[in-house]
């Protein structure tokens, strides 16, 4: 009697925590379920019963495997065993024959149903928010090649600058090891550098005679116009400062706020540098193409007051390699 006088007390008192367990999840859209050591199942929210379509009552007790099929088990069980940090890369799990990303965190407890310990393991669904973010990465490229296009269109003469620019910037940005967040704003800034020029008239810039001091001050606006065009986007990396410095010198003879040395962020340092040696080896309506090796030879030349050295060798580095350099540039 004694004994089941306890069993009782037991029981309600697991009967009280599962209704608070469900009075605080149950309003959540998380998948909420506790597993014990053995990964049992002990305890499931709503929001996961109605993903499963299967009732608590049938999934106590049963393994990770039972409920979720040996692959997703196996990757939970991982997940469970080494929590990921925060923030970190969402995985790919099976719910009820629905493939979907999730963010999983694991805590262990004690274990509400006696000795050992619980795992209380929380899945939260990002798929919608990853499906939205790649739609709007591919209006982004979308957009990109349209104002791609319009420049091209405008300066015939600097067709593909940007796209090969934004190359040789992108590989001179990995060999001195920049972050993947910097490449990607470099490579966006690279792309859209010119956008500005739209705003410039079309006989400055395909003139076949030196520019008066006038047609320079005009053609310097580009800049300006680039980032007032693109302000109103929104851009993960310093995109829209890149572009804002691409013609500042390391001597601060540039423009347009004459900064000098390091005040220049790196990525704009090495799009000065890929911007300049893409249009040296390109032809233009007042000259002919540059061959690389003299661009080289140029850029060194004035790596001492225009451009960062180190970005320089980098991109020498990169000479080496002929053929890689002839692929970016196009076959210049």
């Amino acid at each position: 009697q004694a004994m089941a006088g306890r069993l009782m007390e037991k029981t309600r008192m697991l009967e009280s925590q599962t209704r608070l367990l469900h009075g605080v999840t149950d309003t959540l859209s998380d998948y909420v379920f506790l597993l014990d050591d053995e990964h049992r199942l002990l305890f499931a929210n709503r929001a996961f019963e109605i993903a499963l379509g299967v009732k608590q009552a049938d999934l106590f007790g049963k393994s990770l495997a039972a409920v979720f099929g040996p692959d997703t088990a196996q990757r939970l069980a991982g997940c469970i065993k080494h929590p990921p940090p925060a923030g970190a890369q969402a995985e790919s799990f099976v719910v009820n024959d629905r493939t979907g990303l999730f963010q999983c965190s694991a805590l262990p407890l004690p274990n509400p149903a006696g000795s050992g310990h619980a795992i209380l393991v929380v899945l939260h669904d990002v798929t919608a928010l990853h499906e939205s973010e790649r739609k709007r990465a591919d209006l982004l490229r979308q957009l990109i090649r349209a104002l791609m296009r319009a420049v091209d269109k405008h300066d015939p003469h600097s067709a593909d600058h940007s796209s090969r620019t934004a190359a040789v910037a992108v590989a001179i940005g990995r060999e001195l090891g920049v972050p993947p967040i910097d490449l990607q704003a470099l490579d966006l800034a690279a792309n859209l550098a010119n956008v500005g020029k739209i705003f410039v008239p079309k006989e400055i810039l395909t003139k076949t005679v030196a520019l008066t001091e006038a047609e320079q001050e005009t053609l310097k606006q580009h800049v300006q116009y680039a980032r007032d065009i693109l302000s109103t986007l929104e851009f993960e990396g310093p995109v829209l400062e890149t572009i804002w410095q691409k013609q500042e010198l390391m001597d601060g003879s540039g423009y347009p706020r004459g900064l000098r040395g390091e005040e220049i962020l790196l990525t704009a340092r090495i799009l000065a540098v890929a911007n300049a040696f893409v249009a040296l080896v390109s032809p233009r309506a007042y000259r002919d193409a540059v061959a690389i090796e003299q661009a080289l030879d140029q850029l060194l030349s004035e790596s001492k007051d225009k451009y960062d050295r180190h970005v320089v060798a980098a991109l020498f580095h990169l000479a080496e390699n002929r053929r890689e350099l002839t692929d970016i540039t196009g076959g210049v």
